[in-house]
Parts: structure tokens; C-alpha cells; sequence
């Protein structure tokens, strides 16, 4: 009985080892996938973040959507609508067009213009897809341009400062 179970185990290694250098084999012998462009590069990273922000804009509860921790800091609300607020100014400023709602001067909303989480949510949703058809549209060639924002910065430094700073209201929740 105990012979029997030591040779059970013991197929059992074999097998898995067998399945696991068949699948390394596999790998190996594939060519290596071809590089990606840096606007495909910069989409990943913007819309990975984005969707983290409109899902935590969509699981947070509505009546803790004016939550702020102090006294002089933003509420949650207030956080998502200067993220995406930002994101417009930038998208803005990269496309050379007026994207996006009419949501006053600056990057900080009012939230008498979005009462609820819906029209917060929505705000958000609407940065995120717009920032990422100008990434699309605007692809390598223009993430080399120069434009005037706060400093001479190309598109590639302002979309990845975006980004960033995006990601910094994220997971701080501040006033960055």
C-alpha cells in the first residue's frame, strides 16, 4: 500500500514536470513578438489607469462622495473631478481642439456642475475616452512635438505627466 502511493506520487511529479518543460519547449520556440510603438505603450498605461479611476468612481458610495478626511483637503468627488478635469486641460492642449464639457476655468469643478455620482461618473468616463482617441489620433510622430504648458514640454512628457498624476489621485487620494 505504501509502495503504491510513493509510485502515485511519484508519476504525479513526472507528469507535471514533463507538462512544465513542454511548455517552456513552446515558449522558447516562438519568435519574439515585435515591439510595441510608444503611443501603444502610452494607451496601455492610460487607459489602465483610467479604468481603475472610473471603477472606483462607480463602486464608491454616493453619500460618502463629499468624504474628505480634513478640513483642507478635496472630497472624493472633488478628487475625480480635478483628475479628469486635468486630463482634459492636457488632452485639450495635445489636440489642439475644445474637448470634452464646458467645465469652467482651471482644472478644478465645480460640484455644483456635477450634483451626482452619475454626472461624476460620467465626467470621468468622457476624460478617459477622449484622452485616449487623441493618443490614438495624435500616435508616435506627434509625442516628439513641443507645446507650451507651465514649460516647453513634448506631448510623450505631458501625456506621461498625466498619467501620473492620475495615478497619484488614485491611489493617495489628495491634492496633488
Amino acid at each position: 500500500m505504501k509502495r503504491s502511493a510513493l509510485a502515485l506520487v511519484a508519476v504525479t511529479l513526472l507528469a507535471a514536470l514533463g507538462m512544465n518543460l513542454h511548455t517552456q519547449a513552446q515558449t522558447q520556440n516562438q519568435p519574439p513578438s515585435p515591439a510595441r510603438s510608444r503611443s501603444d505603450e502610452m494607451l496601455d498605461r492610460w487607459n489602465d489607469i483610467g479604468s481603475k479611476l472610473i471603477a472606483m468612481a462607480q463602486d464608491f458610495p454616493e453619500d460618502k462622495y463629499d468624504f474628505k478626511v480634513q478640513k483642507d483637503e478635496r472630497t472624493f468627488a472633488l478628487n475625480l473631478l480635478h483628475a479628469a478635469a486635468l486630463d482634459f486641460v492636457v488632452i485639450r492642449r495635445i489636440s489642439g481642439s475644445n474637448l470634452g464639457p464646458d467645465f469652467g476655468e482651471g482644472d478644478n469643478p465645480s460640484r455644483d456642475a456635477f450634483k451626482t455620482k452619475a454626472e461624476v461618473v460620467k465626467f470621468v468616463q468622457e476624460a478617459v475616452t477622449d484622452g485616449a482617441k487623441v493618443i490614438q489620433q495624435q500616435g508616435d510622430a506627434e509625442l516628439d512635438n513641443t507645446t507650451k504648458f507651465f514649460a516647453a514640454s513634448t506631448m510623450a512628457s505631458l501625456s506621461s505627466t498625466i498619467v501620473r498624476t492620475t495615478w497619484c489621485h488614485r491611489t493617495r487620494g489628495d491634492n496633488a
